[in-house]
């Protein structure tokens, strides 16, 4: 689900230098895309850090959420 809101149909925003696929946030459409307006990450990067706590909160907090899950939740995809 979305670190933000809870919402699932997320999009992988890949976050921090360098980029890595080891390093991304899940984010539903309207808090990632620009289009959705204030909220969204690429609409501004820093109000969504002030909202939402730093780069490196966030992806402390990504990699939790995945400690965390449900193992079942990804049986089927290997």
């Amino acid at each position: 689900p979305c670190m933000i809101c809870g919402a699932y149909g997320v999009e992988v925003h890949h976050e921090g230098k360098p980029r890595s696929n080891m390093n991304v946030l899940p984010l539903c459409p309207p808090h990632h895309r620009r289009e959705f307006g204030p909220g969204a990450y690429h609409y501004s990067t820093r109000a969504f850090y002030e909202a939402h706590g730093s780069s490196e909160a966030l992806l402390n907090r990504a990699k939790e959420m995945l400690a965390s899950s449900d193992d079942d939740c990804l049986s089927g995809w290997f």
